[in-house]
């Protein structure tokens, strides 16, 4: 009769590892492959899984095990006999995803210097233009005010830039409205002169050691860009003055025209002072400033 209080050994089980029994691992054509010994005697290397280097997402060795996280999840290797097949493995893929990842930081960098770049540039282009048209319409013999106070409520929410890859930008035109509210000739022209002032500063403030590898537009050409367009409506706010050399500005204007040129900008030149000479105050300045801004922008902008 069996003792019922006799103890009685527990066999010990094997407990088998969780994932997949590979005998070598290969790196090469931009893949891992993991192969499995087939056959006795002389062997077959049998590809038992092949991953591609653009699916991976991270690798790494735990317990002489091999996790490799991809695009269709997370695939778990181990080896018996050649424990360094994964070292070797690792090594090689660690190199690559590195790379790869550094690559990717520099074009999304890139992209989001772009983005931010553009940003500032579409709209210190919109405040430039408004200040330029203030001070523009001071010209008159007869200060339209009404149509000054029309000119400076589209710009009356002030720009707070606060980018990633760009110094703080902010503009406000509160002051300019409130001088042309007063019918001030001499405040609403001062105030909107330090509008100007304060785009001019921020792009004159990029230094060559701010530039982003591979982005576009450089921080250069933005720059040159702006400049241009400041000239270009000086020129066109001193026709309206009545200072009919403006040798320095034209001077100026011509230069500038001619380093973006060398930038690879896509500028006809002649176009745009044929088209600058055909303004006059006596006709219908605003028409032609708009002409004038129009071209310039219709051929710059697709550069940048």
């Amino acid at each position: 009769m069996r003792n019922p209080l006799k103890r009685t050994a527990k066999k010990s089980i094997e407990t088998k590892p969780n994932g997949v029994a590979v005998d070598k691992v290969e790196v090469a054509d931009s893949k891992v492959k993991f192969f499995a010994a087939k056959g006795i005697g002389k062997k077959r290397w049998i590809v038992i899984k092949e991953i591609a280097f653009d699916d991976i997402t991270s690798i790494d060795e735990q317990d002489s095990k091999l996790a490799v996280t991809w695009r269709d999840g997370v695939e778990v290797f181990f080896t018996k006999n050649n424990p360094d097949e994964f070292s070797k493995a690792i090594e090689e893929i660690s190199k690559v995803l590195a790379e790869r990842r550094q690559t990717s930081e520099v074009v999304d960098k890139a992209t989001l210097r772009r983005n931010e770049l553009m940003t500032v540039v579409n709209t210190s282009l919109e405040w430039v233009n408004g200040a330029f048209d203030v001070l523009m319409g001071l010209q008159e013999k007869h200060v339209n005010w009404p149509r000054l106070e029309t000119a400076a409520a589209s710009l009356l929410t002030p720009l707070e830039f606060s980018g990633q890859t760009l110094p703080l930008f902010s503009l406000d035109f509160a002051k300019v409205s409130a001088a042309i509210k007063k019918e001030a000739s001499k405040d609403t022209s001062k105030e909107a002169f330090d509008v100007l002032k304060a785009v001019n500063n921020f792009f004159g403030g990029f230094t060559a050691d701010s530039e982003v590898v591979d982005a576009k537009p450089t921080l250069e050409s933005a720059k040159t860009v702006m400049c241009a367009y400041f000239v270009l409506n000086d020129l066109l706010l001193g026709k309206l003055v009545g200072d009919v050399e403006n040798a320095k500005e034209n001077s100026e204007f011509d230069r500038v025209l001619h380093k973006m040129c060398e930038g690879n900008f896509n500028v006809n030149i002649e176009e745009l002072l044929a088209q600058l000479a055909k303004m006059d105050a006596r006709g219908d300045w605003m028409a032609a400033v708009e002409e004038c801004r129009r071209l310039f922008l219709e051929q710059v902008k697709p550069s940048l």
